[in-house]
């Protein structure tokens, strides 16, 4: 099946975003001083994103569930899931994860979701835009990090946007 390349970008952009949180917890793990306890080191973060291409239809909360239960996310980005107000809640509801933050859809296109439970991990979300979401995640190692989940529009001119938001965001908060 071909994608248009923009849809290549955002499942590019997913991917490194889940390189990038496990190179910096394992240097995170590396940095630790050696006095602290192997639990406390050994603490690792799985983050699952996925381009949904829409989270209405009935088999997506299959399929993410497959995925949960093989991976085990602390936290979960969903874009592109195309729907939201109360449809998009009880998809959220029916996910388990004991907190949800969401981007509204624009009609059809668009809409981010941060998922988490709060059990496990803390998250604050910091920023908040049309095509982006950035969280300050803190596990039980109280290393803290950040994680932006991100889907870029279409249309090249709401992208400038993005990039200059991005910017300010890693101003503001990096």
């Amino acid at each position: 099946m071909y994608q248009t390349p923009w849809k290549e970008l955002i499942n590019t952009l997913a991917w490194g975003i889940i390189l990038l949180s496990w190179v910096i917890m394992s240097h995170t793990h590396i940095a630790m001083n050696q006095s602290e306890s192997t639990e406390r080191c050994l603490h690792k973060n799985n983050i699952l994103v996925w381009n949904v291409q829409g989270a209405g239809n009935k088999e997506f909360l299959n399929i993410l569930r497959e995925h949960i239960r093989m991976h085990k996310p602390s936290v979960i980005g969903l874009v592109e899931t195309r729907i939201s107000g109360r449809k998009a809640q009880e998809v959220c509801d029916k996910i388990g994860f004991t907190n949800c933050f969401r981007v509204v859809a624009q009609g059809f296109q668009g809409g981010i979701w941060v998922l988490w439970n709060s059990h496990e991990i803390a998250v604050e979300v910091v920023f908040s835009h049309d095509q982006f979401v950035t969280v300050e995640i803190t596990p039980p190692n109280n290393r803290r990090w950040f994680l932006t989940v991100v889907y870029a529009s279409p249309h090249a001119h709401m992208r400038e946007t993005l990039w200059q938001e991005l910017q300010r965001c890693a101003a503001e908060y990096c």
